[in-house]
């Protein structure tokens, strides 16, 4: 199984940890225990760098920029997880490129907005329907909604599988 781990931190010293883009553990400088929760994150990073030890797991110590005013690990993480989500699904290199078939690849592509707000047959005439840089220098809100379509389509792709799983306890 591929593994996908993230240790991002932010200047002020919070830190959080994601697991295949779930956030598994976070902490806050202005924690009374902080400096004991951080060091135990980090233990936490370490010990499952060498747990998830194999060739397709991907680790990363990542350094944001803390956004001002009130804010949320989940927004936070959210345009850095996005984009891994689309190179995934998108990429014909992504680890979940087959996951889904090219008509659904098509849709989520046909949301970026890197050549601009395009329709589906503006976007056939460019390079033959499909151009890598169209995705790649899409804005943060087009990559966003990309990524949420992708989760729909998994999610929907999941639902018979869990409704299976969960008949099969009853």
């Amino acid at each position: 199984m591929s593994h996908r781990l993230h240790y991002f931190c932010v200047p002020s010293g919070s830190a959080c940890l994601v697991l295949n883009g779930e956030i598994i553990g976070a902490v806050d400088a202005d924690d009374v225990e902080y400096l004991k929760l951080e060091e135990s994150m980090h233990s936490m990073y370490q010990r499952l760098c060498v747990v998830l030890q194999d060739n397709s797991k991907q680790t990363g110590y990542i350094n944001l920029v803390e956004p001002k005013g009130e804010w949320s690990w989940a927004e936070a993480i959210k345009p850095y997880l996005d984009w891994e989500l689309v190179c995934d699904y998108l990429l014909v290199t992504g680890k979940c490129y087959y996951d889904i078939s090219s008509k659904e690849r098509y849709d989520v592509y046909c949301l970026a907005d890197g050549f601009g707000k395009m329709s589906r047959s503006e976007l056939l005439q460019v390079n033959g329907g499909w151009d890598w840089s169209h995705v790649r220098d899409s804005s943060p809100e087009s990559v966003g909604t990309m990524a949420d379509k992708i989760r729909e389509l998994r999610a929907r792709k999941m639902s018979p599988i869990v409704n299976a799983l969960r008949g099969s306890l009853d």
